[in-house]
């Protein structure tokens, strides 16, 4: 893994991954979502990192420009969004939709949209009907097909759900079920 205040690992999406680290004081928010079984070829990286200022965070990227001294909830959205677009570029194995996907029965359910859509939403009430969540940001369509000629859902990308706007994360969930950790941002 790595030093007694940083882990690292790796986040993944078709032959794509980039490198990662954070503060295990976050842990909560990466926990299943990081690969630290094994190493593996990253072309970039993606470090999260505690700032200079009190409870502040710098998010640093190895392609793009580094932010420093933000709020805990806007340092993860903008960590998450870096790794995405890093995981996207020069991605040969398969089509990456801007899209939400829930899953049931082995079947999945994309729904495709713009940023602030309402695709994030619309999949946490799938959820209450009893789907399983996949994502709510990129999937990836495989460039092959099966024998039916349907095309293959190759993966998803698996980070924090992240709600844009006020809402409670409550409310949007199955009746038994509650958020693991929740953080406001700008």
């Amino acid at each position: 893994m790595s030093s007694n205040k940083t882990r690292r690992g790796w986040v993944r999406l078709g032959s794509r991954s980039v490198a990662v680290s954070y503060p295990r004081s976050v842990d909560r928010w990466f926990e299943g979502l990081v690969d630290a079984a094994q190493e593996c070829a990253a072309a970039h990286t993606v470090h999260l990192r505690t700032g200079n200022a009190a409870s502040s965070y710098d998010v640093m990227p190895s392609s793009g420009p580094p932010a420093h001294n933000l709020d805990l909830g806007s340092a993860l959205a903008l960590f998450w969004q870096r790794v995405s677009f890093l995981l996207l570029d020069d991605l040969r194995d398969g089509i990456a939709l801007h899209a939400a996907a829930v899953c049931h029965d082995n079947f999945t359910v994309l729904l495709p949209g713009q940023t602030g859509a309402g695709k994030t939403r619309l999949a946490l009430w799938y959820h209450t009907q009893g789907f399983d969540l996949g994502t709510d940001e990129v999937a990836v369509v495989s460039t092959a097909v099966e024998e039916s000629g349907d095309a293959i859902l190759g993966e998803v990308l698996r980070r924090p759900i992240i709600l844009k706007g006020l809402a409670d994360a409550k409310a949007l969930l199955p009746p038994a079920q509650l958020p693991v950790a929740q953080q406001d941002s700008a």
